[in-house]
């Protein structure tokens, strides 16, 4: 019913919450929501702040309204492409990371 759970507590709490399955179902989106958001707090702390090899903004031309879009643009599509989201081998996020320097972010 609730496929592979690799963290302790979280698996705790679904059992606890097994009472009904709406309380489960919530208790997993609430989970995913807190993993996107730190997986995004990392990524945002590793290419938002100037660190990585991939946070070059020297040969960007875009304005910072433009960049802003970029960057939702991006952030959509990594969510969409990561390889654990989608099951590639990676090439889509290879390519997405080409795209993320050439546009300066």
């Amino acid at each position: 019913m609730y496929g592979i759970v690799r963290n302790k507590e979280y698996l705790e709490r679904l059992i606890a919450a097994k009472g009904t399955a709406e309380e489960a179902q919530k208790e997993q989106e609430e989970y995913k929501r807190r993993s996107e958001q730190e997986q995004w707090k990392r990524f945002e702390e590793h290419f938002g702040k100037g660190g990585g090899s991939y946070s070059s903004t020297s040969n960007s031309n875009y304005s910072e309204n433009e960049k802003t879009m970029l960057k939702e643009i991006y952030r959509m599509a990594f969510k969409k492409f990561h390889p654990d989201a989608c099951g590639d081998d990676g090439s889509k996020m290879k390519f997405l990371t080409k795209l993320k320097d050439k546009w300066g972010l």
